[in-house]
């Protein structure tokens, strides 16, 4: 299986991140993350579902942009875990869903909507 672009960029910050080990204490991924050498996918896909998009390694890290080593961890594992989540649908037919998860939502709501009316209604 030929590895997506996400999963090679979350394999190049997290070797980053293994050698300065500055953000160590601010969330579940850096401890996870330092019983690890190499990173293969599911350790990646584990790693990106432990973020919580609290942005502090992003904000505490001194290799973010404009550094050249442009390390941005939450935007990254986001990538990471909409295409895991997307792998990983069941039924399959909805891993679309999360590519276009504000007009599916548009939609429901519309629909949830005209049905509570209809209900008035009759």
């Amino acid at each position: 299986m030929v590895r997506s672009a996400a999963l090679t960029e979350a394999d190049r910050l997290m070797t980053i991140c293994n050698g300065c080990r500055y953000c160590e204490g601010l969330c579940a991924v850096f401890p996870a993350m330092e019983m690890r050498r190499t990173f293969a996918d599911n350790d990646l896909n584990y790693l990106a579902n432990l973020c919580h998009q609290c942005g502090a390694c992003y904000s505490d890290c001194q290799y973010s942009p404009p550094h050249e080593f442009d390390v941005n961890v939450p935007a990254t594992f986001a990538k990471v875990r909409n295409e895991s989540y997307a792998r990983y649908a069941w039924p399959g037919a909805f891993a679309g869903v999360f590519a276009r998860n504000g007009l599916f939502i548009t939609l429901l709501a519309a629909l949830s909507v005209a049905a509570f009316i209809a209900g008035f209604v009759a």
